[in-house]
């Protein structure tokens, strides 16, 4: 018989896939249960804006496509992207390191 899984296991797995850019695969091996059950408790959930873009992203770079965004080219646009955090990372306070 199936264990059952706790509740607040499925709300991890749940937070997991809608606020990360972890596939179903990852999440599965992260908490230890199949990728079945997180195909099971994560049906028709919508990855959150920015998790969403971060899958996309991650899969165009996998694929070796050429993309742009706002006129760069993905590796560009990473890098400028980079740049720019590292350049504020002095302002930001201890905490948040």
């Amino acid at each position: 018989m199936p264990r059952a899984l706790p509740e607040l296991t499925r709300k991890q797995v749940q937070r997991a896939w809608k606020t990360t850019a972890q596939s179903k695969r990852e999440i599965a091996l992260q908490f230890e249960v199949s990728e079945a059950t997180v195909k099971r408790l994560t049906q028709g959930m919508a990855k959150d804006g920015v998790a969403a873009q971060q899958s996309v992203v991650a899969a165009v770079i996998a694929n070796g496509a050429e993309v742009q965004i706002d006129g760069l080219s993905i590796n560009q646009h990473l890098s400028t992207t980079i740049l720019a955090l590292a350049a504020e990372l002095p302002n930001v306070p201890a905490k948040s390191k």
